[in-house]
């Protein structure tokens, strides 16, 4: 929040007149990556699907910013060791143009902080953003997988749904297990040695479909 301000509103029949808050927010990637994805915009609909839109456009924006920080202490570390700018730009050309390499070696000689951002060359418009990633008008976001890596599993767990559908969302990614899974975490078989029938209306109010043995 950079400022605020109070401004008039509109005048009731009762004679009262309201005010309104003004809010000002700073336009930082990270402010704006709270904006949108903490606080959103639950009272519209369209609104709201916009801003999970941008809330992963920005996730995707910040993620070739750090992609060129990295480039960028490259460039400089080999600049430090004699490397010419032309090689550094080979060695970095999936990550930077020697456009960019030419620029962070000048500032570093003068002495100057360099500020690293991406262009329109390096990154697209929201707008052309998402017609490549959007999926339908439901705020998810296709994305694209950098690298698969082979790990060791220890301990896992399944989990399911109480609805017919396998999907469910962890960490942000639309995930679900395949039928079997489902059908076989909600098999069980229930004994008693008290009256059933108290059971199976309770079973039955819980939407479990009761097979006799």
């Amino acid at each position: 929040m950079t400022s605020t301000s109070i401004v008039y509103g509109t005048k009731r029949k009762s004679g009262l007149e309201t005010r309104k808050i003004k809010v000002n927010l700073s336009a930082d990637l990270e402010n704006l990556l709270k904006l949108y994805g903490i606080v959103g915009f639950n009272y519209c609909a369209e609104r709201s699907f916009l801003a999970r839109i941008a809330y992963s456009y920005l996730l995707c924006k910040r993620k070739m910013i750090e992609k060129r920080v990295k480039a960028y202490e490259n460039a400089i570390s080999m600049h430090r060791n004699g490397a010419s700018n032309s090689v550094i730009a080979l060695k970095l050309a999936r990550e930077a143009r020697e456009h960019d390499v030419n620029n962070w070696v000048k500032k570093h000689k003068m002495g100057k902080k360099q500020g690293i951002r991406v262009s329109e060359k390096d990154f697209p418009k929201f707008a052309d953003w998402i017609g490549e990633h959007a999926i339908a008008g439901n705020g998810l976001a296709w994305e694209t997988v950098e690298s698969i890596k082979e790990v060791e599993c220890g301990d896992v767990r399944d989990i399911t749904t109480f609805e017919r559908h396998h999907n469910f969302f962890a960490n942000g990614f639309l995930t679900g297990n395949c039928g079997l899974v489902k059908n076989l975490s909600l098999m069980a078989e229930v004994t008693t040695e008290t009256e059933e029938d108290p059971i199976e209306k309770l079973l039955n109010k819980k939407g479990v479909k009761l097979r006799k043995l």
